[in-house]
């Protein structure tokens, strides 16, 4: 992670230093320098979101900035925890446990939501990449995924890949490209059962933040990979998001709020952007 890099986390967050989620994101020892960076996208998630929360903003910006159906309230969990928690929520501790059982039971570490947006009617969990301008577009993909075809981690995920699927059998090779999407549409759907109202499960959705700017080589970029993704999967096309930091500044920068002009100030401090 690249970035200049505040002296404290609490510093780089700004807003709510005090709560549980963020003090456990901050202390991870894998994210104790990512944190503090400018370009961290975890940052980015926490400054925007409180700052939505804090000025009540969270459904309008819901609906005309990441195209989810308008509702009166949405609750928003960070890392699979609320706000003022540091432990992740039990509903989704046990459907992460239903599907990564061989992760669970081996202690591995399983897939990790950037934000869930869950209301009485649907459910999305969303994924956050900033990313280099010139680099490759290949945030979404799963590391490690070349182990050996016998590997019980990867193939625990082939029964719930292959319904996601137009073409079942590209599990394996989608399933490398667009594991982190594929993994939370999984874990959505087991939420999406375990959360029904009245009988029903939850519409389930999902959603990507991408910088813009980011572009390989030989031109992909990850409106192109979102796009490829949507063609892949099964689950209907309004059910997908995608929106980019840049249309989220924007839509901040229209605001009058105090916590959106923050929001609006962490944003700009990110180079990548």
């Amino acid at each position: 992670m690249g970035g200049e890099l505040f002296d404290k986390w609490q510093e780089s967050v700004r807003i709510d230093a005090d709560l549980g989620a963020i003090r456990w994101k901050a202390n991870l020892p894998r994210d104790k320098e990512h944190i503090r960076s400018r370009h961290s996208e975890d940052r980015l998630t926490w400054i925007v979101y409180r700052a939505l929360e804090g000025e009540g903003l969270v459904s309008q910006f819901c609906s005309e900035v990441l195209g989810l159906p308008p509702v009166a309230r949405v609750a928003v969990y960070y890392w699979q925890r609320l706000p003022d928690s540091e432990r992740i929520d039990e509903d989704i501790d046990e459907a992460l446990a239903e599907v990564e059982p061989c992760h669970t039971a081996q202690g591995a570490q399983r897939t990790e939501t950037d934000l869930l947006l869950l209301t009485r009617d649907w459910i999305c969990p969303w994924e956050h990449k900033c990313g280099a301008p010139r680099s490759e577009p290949h945030g979404w993909r799963q590391r490690g995924w070349e182990r050996g075809d016998d590997s019980e981690l990867r193939h625990e995920y082939e029964r719930f890949f292959r319904p996601l699927l137009r073409n079942p059998n590209t599990w394996h090779d989608n399933g490398n490209r667009f594991a982190q999407l594929l993994k939370n549409l999984s874990l959505g759907q087991a939420l999406a059962r375990r959360w029904a109202v009245a009988g029903r499960a939850l519409d389930v959705h999902l959603g990507v933040v991408i910088n813009e700017r980011v572009c390989g080589k030989k031109g992909d970029t990850y409106v192109s990979e979102f796009h490829a993704f949507r063609d892949a999967v099964s689950c209907p096309a309004d059910r997908l998001h995608r929106a980019t930091w840049q249309e989220i500044r924007k839509w901040l920068g229209r605001r009058q709020e105090p916590l959106c002009r923050l929001a609006c100030e962490a944003l700009d401090e990110n180079d990548l952007l």
